[in-house]
């Protein structure tokens, strides 16, 4: 119970840690890999484009049409920073 414990704040660590560390330019997977480079498996392709306070806001540059953001291409959409890490871990299964 204690590994499951200590894995679960590793990966909260991890994604603390890439989220806080986006910059405006940085280019993100929204959708099928958010924290990993966008590869094929990535349904959504974003860029921040401003950093504030705990948050990110993140422009939608290209979605595949199964992608939930498939007709919010273009559009903006502000992140707290606790948001993005709940994405981060709700991709790996956490």
């Amino acid at each position: 119970q204690s590994w499951v414990r200590a894995s679960c704040e590793l990966a909260k660590y991890i994604a603390q840690t890439y989220v806080r560390g986006l910059g405006v330019g940085d280019e993100v997977c929204l959708e099928g890999g958010f924290g990993e480079a966008a590869g094929a498996a990535c349904l959504a392709r974003a860029a921040v484009v401003d950093v504030g306070s705990n948050q990110v806001l993140v422009e939608v540059r290209e979605a595949q049409p199964l992608s939930r953001w498939f007709n919010h291409v273009m559009g903006q959409v502000w992140y707290e920073e606790g948001a993005l890490v709940d994405l981060y871990l709700a991709e790996r299964g956490y």
